[in-house]
């Protein structure tokens, strides 16, 4: 099953509001332009994303959109409900140059693994995030998206197997 949700362009999107908070925290300060085009979420505040065109930012709208739903369904929280485009267009408060429907696909139900990792590597995790699964799944998918795994740092002898 594959949600919906209506996306808000906007041209020459700058860091304010919503977007304010969410992009501090990744060093951007207010006022700052984005993006030659800006793309937001109503029903779901906090996920925007932009880019230099409207082709780029519409591709990182639905990546942004998938990482979204995603990780909150990791924390357990309910997906919300899909607004109707006319009732986005008659809301005065959005500021939008267009509107459009942006279909992401329902997260994968997230399975419990176990994993072992250095102590202090896991106290280091601890010190900046409540939830250590999203931190590790986040983490995955910024290394799978850049070409892949890392090698491992240290190893341990196996028998009749060389390191």
């Amino acid at each position: 099953m594959n949600a919906c949700y209506p996306a808000v362009i906007d041209i020459n999107p700058v860091v304010e509001g919503d977007i304010t908070r969410a992009r501090n925290k990744a060093g951007n300060k207010t006022g700052e332009m984005l993006g030659a085009y800006g793309v937001t979420f109503p029903d779901i505040p906090g996920c925007y994303a932009a880019g230099d065109t409207i082709e780029a930012a519409m591709r990182n709208a639905s990546e942004a959109l998938a990482l979204h739903l995603e990780v909150m369904q990791e924390e357990g929280l309910p997906l919300p409900q899909s607004s109707r485009p006319e009732t986005i267009l008659a809301d005065p408060s959005i500021k939008l140059a267009a509107i459009a429907m942006i279909d992401a696909p329902t997260p994968n139900k997230s399975v419990r693994v176990n994993i072992s990792m250095a102590s202090d590597l896991l106290e280091r995790i601890d010190a900046v995030t409540s939830n250590r699964s999203a931190f590790l799944a986040e983490g995955a998918r910024y290394l799978l998206e850049r070409g892949g795994g890392v090698q491992p740092t240290t190893r341990r002898a196996s028998k009749g197997r060389k390191n």
